[in-house]
């Protein structure tokens, strides 16, 4: 984790007993400069210490979080709420998205894995990935949406395909 590495670290999730698990670990390490709270994406205001550009943060972290928003509305509220946060130059990091674009493609992968080396007929594969793209619950954001997302704020994106060693879902669809 990184809160070793910084002289202040805000934490929320919305879940009372993720925090109240962190925050044992924090009292244990007597992290002072650790906080946390129970809360949601559009709660991000709730960060403490804000004000001068000192007070600020150099890096805001939604990491796979953002697939789970309800809307792209709440994603661009919630990014435009934490450009507020970070300070001049700082930077957003918005982990596990997956784009619109790879769609067809990430549902296909996954019939075909589910699938495995027994013979499929063609019809039988479409009818799978119709029903699971039926399914897909996960926001899917193209990377060109997070940089009118947050032109406004005169901020930009460079969305970039996860790095990893391991060839499957995640490094293959999410960035």
């Amino acid at each position: 984790g990184i809160a070793p590495h910084v002289e202040r670290y805000f934490g929320f999730d919305m879940s009372k007993k993720v925090i109240e698990q962190l925050r044992k670990q924090v009292d244990e390490k007597e992290w002072s400069h650790v906080s946390l709270a129970i809360g949601s994406a559009s709660d991000i205001l709730n960060a403490p210490s804000l004000g001068s550009s000192e007070e600020m943060y150099d890096l805001v972290i939604i990491n796979s979080v953002a697939q789970y928003f309800p809307s792209k509305d709440y994603l661009r509220d919630t990014l435009v709420q934490a450009a507020k946060l970070v300070r001049p130059n700082g930077h957003i990091f918005i982990g596990d998205l997956r784009a619109n674009a790879t769609l067809d493609t990430h549902h296909l992968s996954l019939a075909l894995f589910d699938q495995g080396n027994t013979p499929i007929a063609l019809s039988t594969l479409k009818k799978r990935l119709i029903l699971s793209k039926d399914r897909e619950v996960e926001l899917l954001v193209d990377p060109g949406a997070l940089e009118v997302m947050l032109a406004s704020r005169n901020a930009s994106a460079w969305p970039k395909l996860k790095d990893s060693n391991t060839n499957n879902e995640l490094s293959r669809f999410r960035y």
